[in-house]
């Protein structure tokens, strides 16, 4: 099989164990711990291979020893049983149904393997070379991350977490859950032994160990709980989102301060330009202005944005300047 697209790592560094993973391999079933491991790193240095040479066929090597250093594989033998696990697994693909183009499917996850002086030799499915060549749907999923966590649970919601990441809640049939965990659909019918024993036990690794916040509903259907709501932020874009509304409340304290006491006021001048605020008499709202003479050049939303910015970094003067002028208080 060959390809001969063009591929873009994007944001992604070669050096970075960060793999772009499609969302149906995401949502798979029925593999353990070392196994996904090992699996997600195989995926990883094809999909290096690809980037690097596009037409290449669909057969990979890897140095025995990187695997081990990447995956946390104690020795050879349980790098090999994590392997011949590979080997001997069907899994389910898009059991959440995120990718919409992908029916429902499952496939052995490595049909051929060899392992020949610490080299080891491997195919992939078609459907898994295919999603890793282009993926249209899909994740960053940071492989430092997954070799840090223990449990397979920890690492499936991990992954989860991150392809979901951008609309921070997720609604999940619980029998989609069990399957997406690798749990036999007839196991803990005692909700609260599956909180106890993988939920909660899952939550506590990864927010110990990633940068997520999860927390989580059981959600009933009479009495009986059908499903299990996810919401989760990265940790990450929460400091973001905390500073984010730090300016915006300075931004609308800034405004209401000059709509109160600067209205038709010289506030600032901006390329040889007075900028003044005013109620603007169509749209009926306080917009930017530049004085011309006794008329009004009302800025666009664009240069109104760009001006904006301009004013907010040079606040302060500004404040004391139209202060000291009116002899007011700033609040």
């Amino acid at each position: 099989m060959r390809v001969s697209k063009k591929f873009s790592m994007g944001k992604t560094r070669m050096n970075e164990l960060k793999l772009k993973k499609h969302s149906a391999i995401i949502q798979m079933s029925n593999i353990n711990t070392e196994a996904r491991k090992a699996y997600n790193y195989f995926l990883y240095k094809a999909r290096e291979k690809l980037l690097k040479e596009p037409d290449t066929d669909n057969d990979f090597k890897v140095d025995i020893t990187s695997v081990k250093r990447a995956t946390g594989a104690k020795n050879n033998k349980a790098l090999k049983n994590s392997i011949r696990n590979l080997m001997y697994t069907t899994v389910e693909y898009n059991t959440l149904n995120k990718d919409k183009k992908t029916v429902w499917g499952g496939f052995t996850l490595l049909p051929e393997v060899e392992i020949e002086n610490g080299i080891i030799s491997y195919y992939l499915p078609k459907k898994v070379f295919d999603t890793i060549v282009e993926p249209s749907v899909y994740c960053i999923i940071d492989l430092e991350i997954i070799k840090g966590l223990t449990s397979k649970y920890s690492i499936a919601l991990y992954e989860f977490l991150e392809d979901y990441q951008n609309i921070r809640k997720k609604n999940i049939n619980l029998d989609d859950f069990k399957k997406f965990m690798g749990l036999a659909p007839d196991t803990y019918q005692n909700t609260n032994d599956l909180r106890r024993r993988v939920i909660d036990k899952a939550i506590a690794e990864i927010e110990a160990k990633t940068p997520f916040r999860v927390s989580y509903t059981m959600k009933k259907f009479g009495r009986a709980v059908n499903a299990i709501e996810f919401s989760f932020i990265n940790k990450n874009q929460a400091i973001l989102d905390e500073k984010y509304m730090e300016k915006t409340k300075s931004f609308e304290k800034f405004r209401n301060f000059l709509k109160e006491e600067a209205e038709e006021f010289d506030i600032f001048t901006y390329k040889n330009k007075i900028v003044s605020y005013a109620l603007h008499p169509q749209k009926g709202r306080h917009l930017l202005y530049y004085k011309n003479g006794d008329g009004k050049d009302w800025m666009s939303d664009r240069e109104a944005l760009t001006v904006w910015k301009v004013l907010m970094q040079n606040k302060i003067s500004i404040r004391d300047k139209i202060l000291e002028e009116h002899e007011n208080i700033w609040y």
